[in-house]
């Protein structure tokens, strides 16, 4: 232990007599040089000597610029990356003055967390950097393990792979020891069922090898007394031939049919003709049929004797082929998928799944503007929003384009009339008790919402049960609004992701055939009619789409919810009592007519021009364009995913 009284302070400040070996005594640390290499290996300083730690580095300034956020959540002067690498280089802030503001702040938060409330995350990280507190070496090597885990995550993450150094740093923490061994075993385990697989395969070919070299190897010997009568293979033994005593040998999956069109002859030796083999393309496909009998047979799929019985004997015409088509036949039953295949595709896959890498949300406030709230739609190309309630602190609906149909057919009287309550309403103030039933999304007066770990089999379910068109994803830890999923996006998703499972039969039938989609009562709109009668039909028959039809009955164009939110764009809902034919013309966005099927279609194609076109419905016409049918995308996910699973969800 160093003894400070007995220094000679006046002689180590004297320029004569100062001598470089007094200096060494000092010994400020112990450990100091370890710990200068781990602050530097550790936290992303580099290895060099003569780096300097008189600053933060980056990943040690994002770590603590994300702290910062957390601990003060005041959105007033919040603190930025530019402005802490700024302070911290101007006042030569080292990392172990970092930790010690870290544990700073930790007694604060239990101390008093109503100031971190208050004040903000640049005034608190100014305050922290006053670091004069008393900590045990254990708390500060505490923070540090904190703060080198937290920055081997984040590099490892950010670059996609982690090295040496993180790897060390991470396997210190037990939770990531526990994750990498489960890896490890998990990789263990596959290696171990592939290297089985591998074998398996091998000794498949082998076995394959073999029965294809037995198979060259047959013949058949007719009888020299009766050329009708059947023939032998060759593998059985020629000498000593009782033709009635029984076979000896095992009868193969796939049985050898021999007729005359093989011309597998042999003449007896007092003859005295040459012994001739029949053309080996004759026997080329007797042969694929015993292999695909046999495989088929070892594999599992089906039993030897629910082939089909060919037996050894004549007939008239070509038998082989009559054989290869029934084994092809078989083998088509054998491969194709059943009707469940969607259904267990989307019990599969979570909803997280479906979420885009990145997409836009918005979320209202209630005490928002309701016409503010719809430009902000409309700017922002979007048809749906979350409700924040400031006072309940949670979600408490969706802002919908079904919302603002209701409020215009609601408030509107005439032309004359200015609806000035619409530009005065808040949302909060006309999503009272008595539009609770039009406007509020909800069960039991909540949101619905699914958790992103739920499948999208839910998802489908929830949508079609309680007929709303957004499902918001909300993280049950944080609360957060991660997304909110749409029909379209579920089945893009299947579309795209789907192509690696069997398609079912039924995907290739007519529409007409599997009767999905909506064919009576149709929805439509005359061109002649207003405007409000139109929406009208929209609140009252609760569609979201409405063809526009001439007067035989021919649709000429499609008027979508969507479309009625360009009337807040254009600020021409005052005017609803313009005819759907100038409605059409004024429409802002361009529509390449209308998305059209037709009832011989199968329903494979529908499903790619649904897709690719990007639309929530198509119109089911004749050859003369009269709407017969609207087949829309609950239609069809309801017949893909939940009709197979027994669910009718579309039911009234």
């Amino acid at each position: 232990m160093l003894n400070l009284a007995d220094m000679d302070f006046d002689a180590l400040f004297n320029e004569k007599t100062f001598q470089f070996s007094d200096f060494q005594e000092f010994t400020f640390l112990p450990g100091h040089q370890k710990l200068t290499e781990r602050v530097k290996k550790r936290l992303y300083y580099g290895l060099d000597k003569d780096v300097s730690l008189d600053a933060l580095s980056c990943p040690v300034t994002d770590i603590a610029v994300e702290i910062f956020q957390k601990s003060a959540p005041s959105p007033i002067r919040k603190l930025q990356k530019k402005y802490a690498a700024h302070v911290v280089r101007e006042a030569c802030i080292s990392p172990c003055a970092m930790m010690l503001a870290l544990v700073y702040i930790e007694r604060l938060r239990h101390r008093n967390p109503e100031y971190l409330q208050k004040i903000s995350s640049s005034d608190l990280f100014l305050i922290s950097m006053e670091w004069s507190l008393f900590t045990e070496p254990v708390d500060f090597f505490d923070i540090l393990s904190h703060l080198e885990t937290s920055i081997a995550e984040q590099q490892g993450m950010k670059r996609g792979w982690f090295t040496y150094t993180d790897l060390c740093v991470l396997l210190e923490q037990s939770a990531w020891s526990q994750a990498l061994t489960a890896i490890y075993q998990h990789f263990t385990k596959v290696s171990c069922m592939l290297g089985v697989v591998y074998l398996t395969s091998v000794a498949g070919l082998i076995v394959t090898s073999a029965v294809l070299h037995e198979l060259s190897l047959l013949r058949v010997i007719q009888s020299p007394n009766a050329s009708s009568t059947e023939s032998i293979p060759a593998f059985l033994p020629t000498s000593n031939v009782d033709p009635e005593a029984p076979a000896a040998t095992q009868r193969l999956p796939c049985r050898v049919l021999a007729n005359d069109s093989l011309n597998r002859q042999t003449v007896a030796p007092e003859v005295g003709q040459h012994h001739r083999q029949s053309p080996p393309s004759a026997s080329s496909q007797t042969s694929v049929l015993c292999l695909w009998g046999s495989l088929l047979a070892s594999m599992g799929h089906i039993h030897p004797e629910a082939l089909p019985d060919v037996s050894l004997r004549k007939e008239e015409g070509n038998a082989e082929e009559r054989q290869f088509d029934q084994l092809l036949t078989l083998c088509d039953s054998l491969v194709e998928a059943d009707a469940t295949v969607y259904m267990n595709f989307m019990k599969s896959h979570r909803c997280y799944d479906a979420i885009p890498t990145s997409c836009k949300l918005v979320i209202f406030d209630t005490k928002l503007q309701v016409t503010t709230a719809f430009f902000a739609l409309v700017a922002n190309g979007l048809r749906a929003a979350p409700l924040w309630d400031s006072k309940l602190q949670r979600f408490v609906g969706m802002l919908t384009i079904t919302d603002f149909i209701n409020i215009l057919h609601c408030y509107y009287k005439s032309p004359l009339v200015q609806m000035c309550e619409l530009e005065s309403h808040k949302i909060e103030t006309w999503r009272g008790d008595s539009f609770r039933n039009v406007y509020i999304q909800c069960s039991n007066h909540s949101l619905i919402s699914i958790s992103p770990e739920a499948s999208l089999f839910d998802a489908i379910y929830f949508l079609l049960k309680y007929k709303i068109h957004r499902l918001p994803v909300i993280d049950p830890e944080s609360g957060n609004v991660l997304h909110i999923l749409t029909h379209k996006r579920i089945l893009k998703f299947l579309h795209i992701f789907g192509k690696k499972v069997p398609k079912p039969a039924f995907i290739r039938r007519q529409i007409r055939e599997l009767g999905i989609g909506t064919f009576r009562n149709i929805a439509t709109v005359q061109q002649t009619a207003s405007l409000y009668e139109a929406l009208s039909i929209f609140v009252d028959r609760r569609v979201s789409a409405l063809p526009v039809v001439d007067e035989r009955g021919k649709v000429v164009a499609l008027y979508s919810r969507f479309d009625v939110i360009n009337l807040a764009a254009q600020k021409s809902y005052n005017n609803l009592d313009m005819t759907m034919r100038e409605v059409v013309r004024r429409r802002s966005c361009f529509v390449e007519g209308v998305i059209k099927c037709y009832p011989e279609e199968s329903l494979e194609t529908i499903i790619d021009r649904i897709v690719k076109a990007e639309v929530h419905r198509l119109v089911l016409v004749d050859r003369a364009d009269v709407v017969r049918g609207i087949i829309s995308l609950s239609d069809l996910l309801q017949a893909m995913v939940l009709t197979p699973a027994g669910i009718d969800a579309l039911l009234p």
